[in-house]
């Protein structure tokens, strides 16, 4: 058998519900209030990653990973001595660049004809200065004869007034 309940009025009823919703989207603005004034949380790590240690003063190594193409925010031309046509480039991406490393080999066919030239004349030169060399030293020689020549022609012209 059923029992019978009495009846709450419905106006109390609605004024409860009202009252419950005010009070629940006050409390839910609150809440929201609250955590925007919140700090942000610091990160949480790994403690097998992390060293604890005293602080000691040495050098301080930076070492930077990262995903993507390095673009250089200066780029700066350097200008070749002379016209030449790249015909190797030996340094290759990501390779650390120091000072003499060799980043790109140019070739000009006129400078190296230059260069060829200038080396026959060199050679050439050389053999003008044995040449002349040889040359002086047999002049020398000439000159030495001709010297012991006239001492020998000087010592008979000495006898020869003598034995008068």
């Amino acid at each position: 058998m059923d029992i019978k309940r009495p009846q709450k009025s419905k106006l109390k009823k609605k004024l409860r519900t009202a009252i419950l919703a005010v009070v629940g989207v006050a409390a839910i603005g609150g809440i929201t209030y609250g955590l925007t004034k919140l700090k942000p949380a610091a990160p949480t790590v790994d403690g097998s990653t992390v060293v604890i240690e005293t602080v000691k003063r040495g050098p301080f190594v930076r070492d930077v990973h990262g995903v993507g193409t390095l673009v250089p925010q200066v780029t700066r031309f350097v200008p070749a001595p002379a016209e030449g046509r790249v015909e190797l480039i030996p340094a290759q991406a990501g390779v650390e660049v120091q000072a003499g490393t060799i980043i790109v080999e140019l070739s000009n066919p006129q400078m190296e004809q230059q260069a060829a030239d200038a080396q026959f004349a060199v050679k050439a030169a050389e053999a003008d200065e044995e040449n002349l060399k040889v040359r002086l030293e047999s002049d020398g020689m000439t000159q030495q004869s001709a010297i012991r020549q006239y001492q020998r022609e000087y010592s008979q012209a000495k006898f020869a007034t003598r034995r008068r």
